[in-house]
């Protein structure tokens, strides 16, 4: 792996035959190797100094990578974010995944709450649930142990708008919180929670997703019956937006008195789960409906027993291609 400035546009100033070796010069020119992938090899100087030239003051870093789930790509990712969160004082970690799927995460690391390995296969996302993110996970617990009390601790969120089944599990172990400290009455308590139970689930708003996608698939696809598919799925996505809009009214209706009261990490937690209710659906509702059926993937959500099954947790694939050395 290799730390260089953005990438300029240099399409243009050669042919296409030529563009492999003008690329690979541009970032021989501009990188700097990393000497190891190991996660508890500090650093060197002048990786150091690399780091330090592409983030300046940002307060914000974003690192991308070659390829999901490579052994190495996760071990020097590691290696840079545990430099910025020991010597430059990163305390925020963003994971490509759903918000309220990374809760448990966040719990982990901040209070030692459940186990790792339960909170990585809570992500649903394939290439966290492994020996090296686990890790890393692992190392932040440990690190915000050693914070002297006055310090902030290293939080990790995720970014996604991927799911609905996560943020009503967060909203319903939040409910039901507020109700055994007396912040939510019994009724508001039953009320919510039964509302959030009705909501639609991942396996519903797939649904349609698999019936477009088999039948757009097959060698003489039915217009029919697709177009009836889609008729059925802006029905449900209808019903549902209208659900999740109830649900919605009646939290706000209650969270003004209860946030009085309320720590700020979890009201924080709570408000953002109601919002991500919304937005799920309103990415169903307007973007699904307008892709071409052709491209959704033959596959569905992995759930937390799918990853058990699978044996997920193992270590990460050595990258052997040219992207990787």
């Amino acid at each position: 792996m290799a730390v260089a400035q953005p990438l300029e546009c240099i399409g243009s100033l050669a042919g296409e035959n030529d563009m492999d070796e003008l690329q690979n010069n541009w970032i021989r020119d501009r990188a700097t190797n990393f000497v190891s992938c190991a996660p508890n090899v500090p650093l060197t100087d002048s990786e150091r100094a690399a780091v330090d030239r592409l983030v300046g003051e940002a307060h914000l870093v974003a690192i991308g990578e070659a390829t999901h789930g490579s052994k190495e790509m996760i071990q020097s990712r590691e290696r840079v974010l545990r430099f910025l969160i020991q010597e430059r004082k990163a305390t925020i970690v963003v994971f490509e995944a759903c918000f309220a799927a990374t809760q448990p995460l966040n719990r982990y690391v901040v209070h030692g709450d459940g186990t790792a390995e339960e909170a990585l296969v809570a992500t649903a996302y394939w290439s966290y649930a492994n020996l090296e993110t686990l890790g890393f996970v692992d190392w932040v617990r440990n690190y915000n142990r050693a914070l002297p009390g006055a310090n902030r601790p290293v939080r990790i969120y995720g970014c996604d708008v991927q799911s609905i089944d996560s943020p009503k599990t967060e909203l319903a172990r939040l409910l039901q919180g507020f109700g055994r400290t007396g912040r939510l009455s019994p009724n508001d308590v039953t009320e919510a929670t039964a509302l959030l139970t009705a909501l639609a689930a991942d396996r519903d708003l797939f649904r349609f997703v698999e019936l477009l996608v088999s039948a757009a698939s097959s060698n003489n696809p039915d217009e029919a019956r697709i177009a009836d598919i889609q008729a059925q799925q802006s029905a449900f996505m209808t019903t549902s937006r209208v659900s999740v809009e109830k649900f919605s009214r009646r939290l706000q209706e209650v969270q003004q008195a209860l946030f009085s009261t309320v720590p700020d990490d979890d009201r924080f937690v709570f408000e953002r789960c109601r919002r991500l209710l919304e937005q799920v659906i309103e990415f169903y509702s307007r973007e699904v409906l307008k892709r071409e059926t052709c491209s959704w993937p033959k596959t569905s959500p992995l759930s937390v027993g799918n990853f058990r099954e699978r044996g997920c947790f193992s270590r990460s694939t050595t990258c052997t291609s040219s992207a990787c050395r």
